[in-house]
């Protein structure tokens, strides 16, 4: 439980927090973007858009080849894991298996979904720019701040219990895959589970919605293998937010 502030400053400095976090999250919605990224950090992100100088002691690590070619040309952009994976097995003769420890304990290479996420996070306003784990972790926790402020602190309104109430149910619509909750206070928490539930119950049924309109394709197989691929992994997440939400009552 979080020490009371000094004064209303701080009070308020927490809900500017909470407006602004929440209001990007939900014009990234708006916008059709994944709203927030689970996997992704401040550090994932300067790994992205920062890059090595060229230095000739580093050349042909994996992190030089994920961010130059094998002439020494700098990429327009770094390779995604799995393109630094086929690289390494196609030019160095390595097995799949081999690449891919070497890419992920001596590089920064991220999934091509991340990438392009992270791709398309820097290119949208900042106003408008959807969260990385690091920003939606903070966001939580602003969140439970203001709630047990309003509810101990008579000095502050009242109201903005229920506002908090209404903005961990909200999380709950963020993410495209089951994620526990963030909240410690039941009240915040059981209302992110209801309302996570909720949205994996809805992908799920999009998702087989869309596995029905795939399996109609002549010569889709590839398609029609990631929709049953979508429609497994949005049941699984149904499941999982099914099982926590029992919790509440146990």
């Amino acid at each position: 439980m979080p020490d009371l502030p000094s004064g209303v400053e701080a009070y308020n400095g927490h809900l500017v927090i909470v407006e602004l976090l929440m209001c990007r999250a939900m014009s990234a919605l708006s916008l059709g973007m994944q709203a927030v990224n689970m996997r992704m950090t401040a550090a994932d992100e300067a790994h992205l858009f920062r890059r090595p100088r060229f230095a000739y002691d580093q050349h042909g690590t994996v992190e030089h080849i994920r961010w130059y070619d094998a002439n020494g040309f700098s990429r327009s952009t770094p390779l995604s894991r799995e393109a630094l994976v086929a690289s390494l097995t196609r030019n160095r003769h390595l097995s799949h298996g081999d690449a891919a420890i070497l890419v992920a304990s001596q590089s920064h290479a991220i999934d091509e979904h991340d990438q392009l996420w992270l791709e398309s996070r820097a290119r949208t306003s900042v106003l408008k720019r959807p969260l990385l784990a690091t920003e939606y972790d903070l966001l939580a926790r602003e969140i439970e701040t203001i709630y047990h402020l309003s509810c101990m602190n008579l000095a502050f309104s009242s109201d903005n219990a229920q506002i908090a109430i209404e903005c961990a149910g909200n999380l709950g619509w963020f993410h495209t895959d089951y994620q526990r909750t963030p909240f410690r206070t039941r009240t915040l928490s059981s209302v992110f589970k209801i309302e996570h539930h909720e949205c994996m119950n809805r992908r799920s049924r999009e998702a087989h919605v869309h596995e029905m309109r795939v399996k109609g394709l002549a010569r889709a197989d590839a398609l029609r293998m990631q929709a049953i691929t979508a429609r497994y992994r949005a049941d699984h997440s149904a499941f999982l937010a099914s099982r926590s939400l029992k919790a509440i009552a146990a």
